[in-house]
């Protein structure tokens, strides 16, 4: 029951652990060299850990900055902290209608006490690692909407600190899928929808288990992304 418990918790933060995010906000285009964006996205996750699903609401910031044409930085904040880079694959010369834009885009983030946590069994305290990378597939349907899919792996530690300093490894799939709607040259709106399942869990001292099925999480979230 102590496992399970920790396993629920690491499904949660699966979704609200910034760089193991289960929804992107971003297309596949990388933005312009030297311009900037910053969004602010609200969201529903929904917990599913051994038939007994929950609901946790949240809201996300975030900030994108075109290093390059090609290149591109991102942080973001939320129940936790992380960082991304995305590398454009493939970008049309303009985003007009019947292109794509195709990225890879590795992260990594944190999330811990600073933030509150919810504590192992015991009242131990946990902090959670994770690094996550997604491939953005974007096809430019018009010259004011876009379709997204991104298809993602995420590795997530879990580490208790007064438990003996057990940790927890846990690999982790998923996808999602979004719109990007142009209102202006500086708001875009992109509704998306997120999923992600976890496949496989090593646990120090006890080995690993794969294919442990029931627990996954789901995002429903809207961002608003301000900036050219």
């Amino acid at each position: 029951m102590k496992h399970l418990t920790r396993i629920a918790v690491v499904l949660a933060v699966a979704g609200l652990c910034s760089a193991c995010a289960v929804s992107s906000f971003t297309t596949g285009r990388t933005l312009d060299k030297g311009t900037s964006r910053f969004y602010v996205a609200p969201s529903l996750q929904r917990i599913s850990v051994g038939g007994s699903p929950g609901s946790i609401p949240m809201v996300e910031l975030g900030t994108r900055y075109g290093y390059s044409d090609k290149l591109e930085f991102a942080a973001r904040v939320g129940a936790g902290i992380g960082v991304d880079v995305k590398i454009a694959l493939a970008r049309a010369a303009t985003p007009t209608a019947g292109t794509w834009d195709i990225a890879v885009m590795p992260g990594i983030g944190y999330i811990g006490n600073f933030s509150g946590t919810p504590t192992g069994s015991d009242g131990d305290d946990l902090h959670f690692m994770g690094a996550t990378v997604a491939a953005l597939f974007t096809h430019n349907t018009t010259d004011w909407l876009s379709i997204t899919a991104a298809p993602r792996i995420a590795h997530m530690l879990q580490y208790v600190e007064t438990d003996g300093g057990s940790a927890t490894n846990i690999l982790a799939p998923g996808i999602s899928l979004s719109a990007s709607f142009k209102v202006s040259d500086a708001l875009h709106i992109i509704p998306e929808v997120g999923m992600t399942t976890a496949i496989m869990r090593t646990l120090s001292d006890f080995g690993s288990d794969i294919g442990f099925g029931g627990q996954r999480v789901m995002q429903f979230g809207i961002a608003f992304v301000f900036g050219k």
